[in-house]
Parts: structure tokens; sequence; C-alpha cells
């Protein structure tokens, strides 16, 4: 009897894998106009004020937008994106209690998902401004450290809590990241991202004062 063997090829193909970008609103402090080698303060668009030790004034203490050309606060004299970056500057309560920038985000958290949040963080330098502050000089040598965090509804899910290494004048690339399994740790919750300047005191002669923030990805 003569047999015949049948030969399956099965192809297994997995579930697709998607990158997706996150909508984060007002990801590169570009919707509120700073000139040239200024800092206005106000809270950026889209973003709230976390300041749990109530330390700001709008005046020595202060979160708003740094447009750094023509300075010498950043080599180059750029953000890693676009013209502007957030800053939050504590000058008047130096190791006072952190202060931040958080925005909740459209999205929920989603099973079986992996999450990466890239925030450009920069130690600005010391240097005169231009304009109306070309007269002034700065002392901003030092680093209060950093976290960036992201969150789902109150529950944190990663950080990066002041990892990074940045000489004046220089940003680094924070990364955090999350996964999901098919239960989550938290539901029906919608996505937070976390930018704070921790206001820790560097050292007692360069102290540390201000942080700047930008790019926000996820």
């Amino acid at each position: 009897m003569r047999r015949i063997l049948f030969a399956f090829i099965v192809l297994v193909v997995g579930s697709p894998v998607l990158a997706e970008p996150v909508f984060v609103e007002n990801h590169s402090f570009e919707a509120d106009f700073a000139a040239p080698g200024t800092f206005p303060v106000f809270v950026p668009q889209g973003w709230t004020v976390t300041d749990p030790n109530n330390i700001l004034d709008f005046n020595t203490d202060a979160v708003g937008v740094l447009n750094p050309t023509g300075t010498t606060y950043f080599t180059p004299d750029a953000p890693t994106d676009g013209s502007n970056a957030a800053l939050i500057y504590l000058a008047g309560d130096i190791g006072g209690g952190p202060v931040g920038l958080m925005q909740t985000l459209g999205t929920q958290l989603q099973p079986n998902t992996h999450y990466t949040l890239q925030v450009d963080v920069g130690n600005i330098a010391a240097g005169f401004g231009t304009g109306p502050f070309a007269d002034i000089y700065f002392e901003l040598s030092g680093f209060p450290g950093y976290t960036v965090q992201l969150l789902a509804g109150d529950l944190l899910l990663a950080e990066d809590a002041n990892t990074l290494t940045i000489d004046d004048g220089q940003w680094g690339t924070s990364v955090v990241e999350f996964t999901t399994g098919e239960t989550l740790p938290i539901e029906n919750a919608f996505l937070q991202v976390h930018v704070t300047n921790l206001n820790q005191i560097d050292t007692p002669e360069l102290p540390g004062i201000e942080v700047d923030f930008d790019n926000v990805r996820l």
C-alpha cells in the first residue's frame, strides 16, 4: 500500500505590535509665547502645578517657559524641540519642597500594553538673559534634582527619580517604562505625566535652583 505523506507548513503570526503615540497637550511648551532670551512666568497651557508646600509666588519661586535663544543658558542655545522649554525656578525657597507640572491625559490605562514615557530634562547654566534681562546675571549653577513619573489616576506606575547626570548647560533624556498584563493594577484610570523640580540643595555654594523640561512624549 502506498502511503502519502502530507507536510503541513504552519505560519504562526503573532498579534501585531503597534507603536502608537499618546496625545500630550502642549508637549513641547510652544503654545505660549516667549521672546528669545526671555522666561515669562505662568502655568503652561495644558498643564497643572503641583506644589504640596505652597511655595510658589510667581516671583522668586515660579513656573513658566524659557526661550534660551541668544543666551548661554544651554549649549547650543536651544531646547531639544522647538523654541521653548518649561521652567521650574525655586530661588526663594531653596530646599523648601518639590514643585512640579502635571497633566492628565485623555487615555486610560490599557491591558497588555508597554508604555514608554520620554522627557528631556535640562540643567540650565548660569548666565545673562537678553532684552530686559541683558544686564542681569543669573547664578543657576548646580542642580536641584528631578523626577519624571507616569501614573494612572493616583497610582504611580513608574518613575525616573533623578538618575541622570546632566552637566550645566546640557540636556538629558529621561526614560520611564511600564508594562501591563491581562489584569490592570487600577481600573478605568486615566494616565498622568508628572515632571518635578525636587528642590534639593546640591551644595551650599551652588545649591541649584531651576530644572527645565521639554519634548514630553508617551
